[in-house]
C-alpha cells in the first residue's frame, strides 16, 4: 500500500497554503535563485564535511529511506549524516531535495524513532513543503533588501518594512505549523509505533535525554491549555510567530491522529500488505 498526501494531510493545510500563496511574490524567481545560486553553493560542503549515505556506508539508513520513499511514491532523496551535538533531522533543496541527519540522531535513536523522523521529512518533499517553506522564507527575507536599496535616513522606512516583515511571517508561518502537524502524521503511518514518535518529537524538542525521560505525557500535554489562556496582545504575537508547533500542541495533534479511524484504517492496511 502507497501512502497519498490526502491520507495524512491536516484540515487546515488547504486553506493555510491557498492563504500564504497570496502573500508569496516572485515565485519562479526565488526557485531559480535558490536552485541556482543557493543550493549550488551549498555543495561543496555539503559533499566534503559530511557522509553520504549508500548501500555500502550506513546502508541501515539508505535501506530506511529507500523503503519509505517507495512507500510515499517518491524518488529517493540522497542522504548525508553530519555532525552535532543537536538532536536533528531536516530536507533541503528546491527542485531535487536531500536529506540530511545528524550523527547523535542516528546514534541514540531507536529504529521506529528514526522511522518517524525520517518519514516526517519526506513528507515534506512529497507534499512539496520544502518547496514552500523555502519560498516563505525568501519572500520573508525580501524586505530586508529595501534597506540596501533605499536610504536608511527616510522617515519611516524601517517600520514599514517591519510592519511588512511581521505581516507575512503571521501569513506565513500559520502553513508552516500546520504543514508540521501534516508531515508528523505521515511519520506515525510510516512508523506505527505512537510511543516511538511522541519519543522523537520529546527528544528533537528537549535535545536532552535526561529531560525527556523525565518529562511526564500527561503533565506535558496539560501544557496546551496554558497556551491557549496567553492572550495578551505579545502572547499572541509571540504564539504566532512560531515556525513550528509547541511541542505540547505537537504531541496533542498527533495523539489526535494517532487514536481517529482514519488512521487506523491506513495502519492496518499497511500491515496487511507486510
Amino acid at each position: 500500500m502507497n501512502i497519498e498526501v490526502e491520507m495524512y494531510k491536516h484540515k487546515l493545510e488547504d486553506e493555510c497554503l491557498r492563504n500564504m500563496k497570496k502573500a508569496i511574490f516572485c515565485e519562479e524567481t526565488f526557485a531559480s535563485y535558490h536552485e541556482n545560486f543557493i543550493e549550488e553553493a551549498m555543495k561543496p560542503d555539503l559533499v566534503g564535511k559530511n557522509i553520504k549515505v549508500t548501500e555500502k556506508q550506513l546502508s541501515h539508513i539508505y535501506k530506511m529511506v529507500q523503503e519509505m520513499s517507495n512507500i510515499l511514491c517518491i524518488k529517493q532523496p540522497d542522504t548525508y549524516v553530519f555532525e552535532d551535538v543537536n538532536y536533528n533531522a531536516y530536507v533541503k533543496g528546491v527542485n531535487k531535495s536531500w536529506l540530511e541527519i545528524s550523527a547523535k540522531t542516528i546514534e541514540r535513536f531507536n529504529k521506529n524513532e528514526l522511522r518517524f523522523l525520517i518519514g516526517s521529512q519526506l513528507a515534506h518533499i512529497k507534499s512539496k513543503h520544502i518547496y514552500w517553506n523555502i519560498l516563505m522564507e525568501q519572500c520573508i527575507k525580501a524586505p530586508q533588501l529595501i534597506d540596501s536599496i533605499y536610504n536608511e535616513n527616510i522617515v519611516g522606512i524601517i517600520n514599514e518594512r517591519e510592519i511588512l516583515e511581521m505581516g507575512l511571517k503571521i501569513i506565513m508561518y500559520k502553513w508552516s505549523r500546520v504543514a508540521e502537524y501534516s508531515s508528523d502524521a505521515c511519520g506515525y503511518l510510516l512508523s506505527g509505533d505512537i510511543t516511538a514518535c511522541v519519543s522523537a518529537i520529546k527528544k528533537i524538542i528537549l535535545n536532552n535525554d535526561f529531560l525527556a525521560k523525565e518529562l511526564n505525557l500527561h503533565e506535558y500535554i496539560k501544557q496546551s491549555d496554558l497556551l491557549e489562556d496567553y492572550n495578551s496582545t505579545m502572547a499572541r504575537y509571540s504564539k504566532l510567530d512560531e515556525q513550528t508547533p509547541y511541542g505540547p500542541l505537537r504531541i496533542k495533534e498527533l495523539l489526535r491522529f494517532a487514536s481517529s479511524s482514519k488512521a487506523k484504517e491506513i495502519r492496518k492496511n499497511i500491515i496487511n500488505r507486510f
